[in-house]
């Protein structure tokens, strides 16, 4: 008889599986999306877990107080400490000017003066 290994590590048996794929098939459009959507978010969190760890370790190499602009598209950035948020606290991070289509940055275009830039 086939098995089949799910996602939950569970053997299954092949009218389990014949089950399990004709429920599938009863999804709407909107619940496949969902699903989706939901692997997807699942698989940025990891993403975006490692770019702030690779972001922390720059920013630290850089010092707070420096700055810079990129030369591409004139974006000054700062490194600061920052003032402290309510769900994710970070020691250092940093602020820049808007980018083209954005209506505000965190970084002043005042401050960015301030810096010489």
């Amino acid at each position: 008889m086939e098995t089949e290994t799910l996602g939950t590590g569970q053997m299954c048996q092949a009218h389990d599986i014949a089950e399990a794929r004709k429920g599938a098939k009863m999804l709407t459009n909107e619940q496949k999306k969902l699903i989706e959507l939901s692997k997807k978010a699942e698989e940025t969190k990891s993403e975006l877990k490692i770019l702030k760890t690779q972001i922390a370790e720059l920013l630290n190499t850089i010092g707070v107080g420096s700055s810079f602009k990129d030369p591409i598209d004139g974006v000054v950035f700062e490194i600061v400490i920052p003032k402290g948020r309510f769900v994710d606290h970070e020691h250092i991070g940093y602020e820049r000017t808007k980018r083209e289509g954005e209506r505000a940055g965190s970084l002043s275009m005042k401050r960015a003066k301030e810096l010489g830039y």
